[in-house]
């Protein structure tokens, strides 16, 4: 999300992106925090919801 372009080499703008696709994904993260996180911390894990035998009970 370089302004259209495929990477940016210049030191410090690699991890940011510019320009309006990047904004847009800004503007989607934000609304989802203030939606999902309204009260500022990720909600406790809830382990009873993952079995001991993981994905190879699907084969």
């Amino acid at each position: 999300m370089h302004e259209g372009g495929v990477n940016d080499s210049e030191f410090g703008r690699r991890l940011r992106g510019s320009g309006q696709l990047a904004d847009i994904i800004h503007q989607l993260h934000r609304a989802a925090k203030k939606k999902y996180l309204a009260h500022g911390q990720m909600p406790a894990y809830d382990l009873t919801r993952f079995r001991k035998s993981g994905t190879l009970s699907l084969f």
